[in-house]
């Protein structure tokens, strides 16, 4: 039974280096804690501004694009109506002088 254990530990040299590391770590958690958040306080900090995160780009074009799915089959007919609807609605919100 003793063998069987020493040759475990044989095997696995890297665990008691590991535990050593957790239980330092764990002795001094909010240390470790504060280098932590303040190592991804200045990562953010760096890196965000660079990732363009933008949900609307900037446009100068003074244009919209706008989408309009009927369901499958619909006639064309059918297809314009709704879309005059949409500019009808369109015109209300932004005023007709504006359109």
């Amino acid at each position: 039974m003793k063998e069987a254990k020493e040759k475990e530990e044989k095997k696995r040299p890297w665990h008691e280096r590991y535990a050593s590391v957790l239980r330092g770590a764990l002795r001094f958690r909010w240390i470790v804690v504060g280098g932590y958040a303040a190592i991804a306080a200045v990562l953010l900090f760096i890196l965000v501004p660079s990732m363009h995160l933008e949900i609307f780009p900037t446009s100068e074009t003074g244009q919209i694009q706008l989408r309009l799915r009927a369901p499958t089959g619909t006639r064309i007919e059918r297809t314009e109506l709704i879309a005059l609807k949409v500019l009808d609605v369109i015109k209300q919100e932004v005023g007709p002088k504006t359109f």
